[in-house]
């Protein structure tokens, strides 16, 4: 069995037989995967974040040089989990697209007022 078949997940067809997705998008098993991994990097930053919060507001740094690297740390704590949702989104909406309808029952096919 060739690698290329078991990352696709056929163990039985050739490669070619696997459906592959469209030129240039990953599958929604990529996007959920990278989904989880962004949002779990992101919730991981929530709780060493907290910490020097608290540290701060107790006012244990007395500089305001401590501010960028909080600042910083935040701003990376939303965008890892905003961007996490965006791929969880993507992957659900790639995996539950509908089929296009036949050409015989498209809108286009049909007559005046949709009438077949």
């Amino acid at each position: 069995m060739s690698l290329h078949r078991s990352l696709l997940g056929s163990r039985h067809g050739s490669a070619k037989e696997v459906s592959a997705p469209a030129a240039g998008s990953l599958p929604p098993e990529a996007l959920a995967t990278g989904g989880m991994l962004l949002t779990a990097a992101g919730l991981a930053l929530i709780g060493p974040l907290a910490a020097a919060l608290l540290i701060r507001s107790r006012g244990a740094v007395g500089t305001d040089a401590a501010t960028t690297p909080l600042v910083l740390a935040a701003l990376a704590v939303v965008l890892a989990v905003a961007a996490g949702v965006a791929l969880f989104v993507s992957a659900w909406r790639r995996a539950h697209s509908r089929a296009p309808l036949p050409a015989t029952d498209s809108l286009s096919s049909r007559g005046p007022g949709g009438a077949l």
